[in-house]
């Protein structure tokens, strides 16, 4: 029996047996992966596509139970990151375990499902709306697959659409956590998930989401419900768009994206070299260097507020560095926090190139020793935060604590590629980097605005 794995796309969530020609897996284990559906039915397992789009395998008795088990956890060790190598040798354990001890598949697949809930499955947003392994006993096995979609909108037309936030706000209040904004905009949070409500000049915009399609149809039944109750004297068609994932938003658009990178000032010599080194070095961890528009703000920001003393968390090969560097006021001093040497000695050619290497004190350290070590006085003039998104949280206030009034803290990615906007997307970063964004916004100390450049930054200032 042979099985392949089919690596999961951008837009695709979790594993959808079935769908498309199976591809041959190029990493997994002892070459197996995970089986398909015409797999299974040539095995006569019992298989059950759902209305949802989950697909329930069941598994009573099946001879070849333990070949199932063996594609879970090839495709589980697929998944893993390269810093996630202790997971990918478990699932090795596991298959092998399946290999030599067919006795004990019923114990394998409890301990599979629970690796499951480990891996970071990069676009999957966690059981059980990824891969989920449950053991009932030693012949019976479900195998769940599902695809979340938690996102959708609607845009009722209307001529009063500031009065029905308010209707709904107050109404709902009484049996959910309803509130409305200063400038009318509405919130509405039910135990499924929750509903934003934009009036504009000539309709109301809608914004359900969820943890999962169940979810979020219950959401979008509840608001359009309530929402026809109201409409007495016209004709309202609420008409939801096709659910879609956080994985698949487009924050900024290629072709907007291409026209900003058009008509900002553009990177000199240094910069676009140390770009290019950087691809060549890095491949396809490059995308962890920020854009050139990206820099020429940070150098403008640096500028703005005179800086005299700014740290960077998170030095990667040195752009972001170089254009923070390069806006310090004379005798400006940037302390950048790193873990990496390797990654920043490549930049240290291209600070001396610029006449700024004497302006950079790289540190090779955790971040937050390095943070912590720092005066408790408010001596920081500006920060910039991209690098570990699971610690955002603590490096945004051990800055914030020891930053001027008036000074900036910038983060970048905080929109994690759309995901950090649909709670389907549980996994630690994805936590951090959306309870830092709500934190920011409640946070008395600062002025803030996200912007949409390229995967989102906040720019936020001491008061």
């Amino acid at each position: 029996m042979r099985f392949c794995r089919h690596r999961a796309q951008p837009g695709f969530q979790g594993v959808r047996l079935g769908v498309g020609e199976p591809e041959v897996a190029q990493r997994g284990v002892r070459g197996v992966a995970r089986p398909t559906r015409q797999h299974l039915a040539e095995r006569g397992v019992d298989q059950e596509l759902r209305p949802d789009r989950r697909v329930l395998v069941h598994l009573e008795a099946v001879a070849d139970q333990r070949e199932v088990l063996l594609g879970a956890a090839a495709y589980l060790a697929g998944l893993c990151q390269p810093d996630q190598s202790g997971l990918a040798q478990h699932a090795h354990v596991i298959a092998d375990g399946a290999l030599t001890h067919p006795q004990h598949v019923g114990k394998l697949t409890q301990r599979c499902g629970t690796l499951a809930q480990h891996v970071d499955h990069t676009v999957t947003p966690r059981v059980p709306k990824g891969l989920e392994l449950l053991g009932r006993a030693q012949h019976k096995v479900l195998l769940l697959v599902a695809t979340a979609r938690p996102l959708s909108t609607a845009r009722v037309a209307t001529a009063r659409p500031a009065r029905y936030v308010k209707q709904l706000v107050s109404h709902m209040g009484h049996k959910a956590d309803a509130a409305r904004t200063s400038d009318g905009r509405g919130t509405i949070t039910v135990a499924s998930g929750t509903c934003t409500l934009t009036p504009t000049t000539d309709r109301l915009e809608l914004t359900a989401t969820a943890v999962d399609a169940e979810s979020l149809t219950r959401v979008q039944d509840v608001i359009t419900r309530h929402l026809m109750r109201f409409a007495a004297q016209e004709d309202l068609a609420v008409e939801w768009t096709a659910t879609i994932d956080g994985g698949e938003l487009e924050p900024m658009a290629p072709v907007v994206g291409e026209y900003l990178l058009s008509h900002h000032t553009p990177a000199d010599d240094i910069l676009g070299e140390l770009a290019v080194a950087t691809r060549e070095a890095a491949g396809g961890a490059a995308h962890m260097q920020v854009s050139s528009d990206e820099g020429t703000l940070l150098t403008m920001l640096t500028r703005l507020t005179d800086a005299r003393f700014a740290v960077e968390v998170g030095v990667f090969t040195g752009y972001s560095t170089l254009c923070i560097a390069r806006g310090l006021a004379d005798g400006g001093r940037l302390l950048a926090c790193d873990v990496s040497e390797e990654w920043a000695a490549i930049g240290r050619p291209y600070w001396e190139r610029a006449g700024v290497a004497d302006r950079i004190d790289l540190r090779i350290a955790p971040a937050l020793e390095t943070l912590r070590a720092l005066d408790a006085q408010p001596v920081i003039d500006i920060a910039f935060i991209d690098a570990d998104k699971d610690n955002y949280p603590v490096y945004y206030e051990e800055i914030v604590r020891r930053l001027r009034p008036g000074g900036l803290v910038v983060l970048d990615n905080v929109f994690l590629g759309g995901r950090v906007l649909d709670p389907a997307y549980q996994q630690e970063h994805h936590l951090a980097v959306r309870r830092l964004n709500d934190m920011i916004t409640r946070d008395r100390r600062m002025q803030s605005v996200m912007l949409p450049v390229r995967d989102g930054v906040t720019i936020a200032q001491r008061c």
